[in-house]
């Protein structure tokens, strides 16, 4: 009995997820808008406080660079002690592209 409710608690979670897929919902890390970005580039720690309670501080950019990468990238010490502290991934990789050239980080 209890591997039959454990089977069934198990689909539940699947058909859940599958709902989520087939809806558009996506199950890993968005991308963020350029705005979250723009303001980390521009040091405006007020705005990203503003904008991390309603985006995700691990999403990307087209290149798959994170705000907390354009922080350090931009030297914003703040910027990148608050977003680590909001859950910033600190061991990601991914690619600046700034004025033509790419930066990996």
């Amino acid at each position: 009995m209890k591997i039959v409710a454990s089977l069934q608690f198990v689909f539940s979670i699947l058909a859940i997820g599958l709902l989520l897929l087939m809806a558009g919902v996506a199950c890993s890390p968005s991308k963020t808008t350029s705005a979250l970005i723009s303001a980390v580039k521009q040091g405006d720690l007020e705005a990203v406080k503003k904008m991390t309670t309603t985006q995700n501080v691990n999403g990307t950019d087209e290149s798959g660079a994170t705000p907390l990468m354009w922080a350090a990238y931009s030297g914003k010490l703040e910027i990148v002690r608050y977003l680590a502290d909001k859950g910033g991934d600190c061991k990601g990789e991914g690619t600046i592209i700034a004025r033509g050239k790419d930066k990996q980080v």
